[in-house]
């Protein structure tokens, strides 16, 4: 049975998805818990360990990432002063760089490497435990202390960090030997980002993954900006801080999904925080999008496809037909061809289909843009600006969202008009009790004059006289 490994981005969780049209069980929906603690002095480098007086030149440093049969991106690095060799999932999507230990207590495991503190004569043990928590998996065990070399293939110092050590964990991916977290929140407790920022390797803290189609393989770029963003076409949107989730992820918003074939354009709007993750090697959107998306794809020859109560897929008949996906994420229309989104399935009759990498659930908070999409688009992470940014080679891939940038406008407009009104009626409001305070004080004024008018006797005789004349 061909199986689909997908990692969530909330901290890793994955789940096995059949990608066949057999009646399969699917396995219990996955969640968004975890529980994890840290440990302190995180990333104590000194100059003594590093020999950096921090007065270098910045430079953009950089590694290859290797691809996995599951298209997962693999992170070789060493740790230790014996430099003990390690595979790890490079994982934007959660927050810890752990891997497995000697004395781990599962037997089941395929992991190639194991890490060994005693053979490592720079290894120390910390008081502070981590445990995470995924969907179909887990992994807990101690912080350790040691020299990590990343950038085997452009420097050859190393960093002194924290990273877990498991001694129990479910985690069974062939070829991989732990995960290494790049979240946003890891930035901010424990990543070799924040320790490299610290201690003034790199200027910025921010990262970019950039595919290589030739090699099949990716570049994990780390610190300033590749060339790729300066002075290009570039897309960009600004990092969401509204919920828990979205500020501990690399999260934007995305206003609409498109579908493109030839001339057949069809767009469904949305307003939802999506999660641009690593770890997983699909797009995933909302389910109740499917009744929507399921009458205009029957126009190419393609449907929505239920793998189980919860999840479906988009299956198309016809590899003429397949279309584009498009996704408009900030201000930019972004378009990921069909080349990084189908996979071909042959069925028990021959008969072939088209699998696209889009899952809709049930149940999500955030939408995820998984791998495809970094097959498609060079992504740079930046937390100094608070932004995502996106290029690709061909300009066409990326187009300004001016249907969004209009509606902005007018609901722009109407809350201007609204304003209007409210600060004419405040302005009428305010004229009318002056006018009536002014009216007051001129009428309290001339009162004021009539009770104080002195009368001589003389013209009161006169009154008087007056009086009397008219009553006879």
């Amino acid at each position: 049975m061909t199986t689909f490994l997908l990692f969530i981005p909330s901290y890793c969780n994955y789940i096995q998805l059949p990608l066949n049209l057999l009646n399969e069980s699917h396995p219990k929906k996955y969640s968004f818990n975890s529980n994890f603690s840290y440990s302190k002095n995180i990333c104590d480098l000194s100059k003594e360990n590093n020999k950096n007086d921090g007065t270098q030149n910045y430079q953009v440093l950089y590694s290859y990432l290797s691809i996995l049969d599951n298209n997962l991106l693999l992170y070789k690095i060493r740790i230790g002063s014996d430099e003990q060799e390690f595979n790890v999932i490079l994982d934007t999507g959660s927050s810890i760089l752990w891997i497995s230990g000697e004395e781990s207590e599962d037997k089941d495991v395929q992991l190639i490497h194991r890490y060994n503190p005693k053979t490592s004569l720079t290894s120390k043990k910390t008081n502070f435990d981590y445990k995470i928590r995924y969907g179909s998996g887990y992994s807990l065990g101690y912080y350790y202390y040691d020299q990590i070399k990343l950038f085997n293939h452009t420097n050859n110092f190393n960093i002194f960090m924290n990273f877990g050590v498991a001694n129990k964990t479910k985690f069974n991916i062939y070829g991989a030997d732990g995960i290494m977290g790049l979240g946003r929140e890891a930035l901010l407790n424990n990543s070799p980002i924040f320790c490299l920022k610290n201690h003034s390797f790199i200027d910025k803290v921010g990262f970019s993954i950039k595919y290589n189609s030739n090699l099949k393989n990716a570049i994990l770029y780390y610190g300033e900006e590749h060339e790729d963003f300066k002075n290009s076409t570039v897309a960009f949107c600004p990092l969401l801080f509204n919920t828990y989730k979205e500020k501990n992820f690399w999260s934007c918003k995305l206003f609409s999904f498109g579908i493109l074939y030839n001339e057949f354009n069809s767009y469904i709007k949305l307003n939802l925080s999506i999660i641009f993750d690593t770890g997983t090697n699909a797009i995933i959107l909302p389910r109740y999008i499917s009744s929507i998306i399921n009458r205009r794809l029957t126009k190419i020859n393609c449907s929505i496809f239920d793998i189980s109560v919860e999840v479906s897929s988009i299956v198309c008949y016809d590899n003429n037909t397949l279309p584009d996906m498009v996704f408009e994420i900030g201000d930019y229309y972004l378009t990921l061809s069909k080349n990084n989104l189908y996979k071909e399935q042959v069925l028990q009759d021959g008969k072939i289909v088209y699998y696209y990498n889009i899952y809709l659930e049930d149940g999500i908070e955030n939408g995820i843009i998984g791998l495809p999409f970094f097959y498609e688009f060079h992504t740079r992470f930046d937390l100094d600006k608070n932004e995502m940014k996106f290029y690709h080679n061909n300009k066409k891939k990326i187009k300004k969202s001016f249907s969004r940038s209009i509606q902005k406008d007018s609901n722009i407009n109407f809350k201007l008009k609204i304003l209007i009104i409210i600060l004419s009626l405040i302005t009428l409001a305010l004229c009318a009790i002056i006018f009536r305070y002014k009216y007051y004080c001129i009428t309290n004024k001339n009162s004021f004059k009539i009770e104080n008018i002195e009368i001589s006797t003389s013209d009161s005789s006169e009154i008087l006289s007056n009086s009397f004349h008219h009553l006879n």
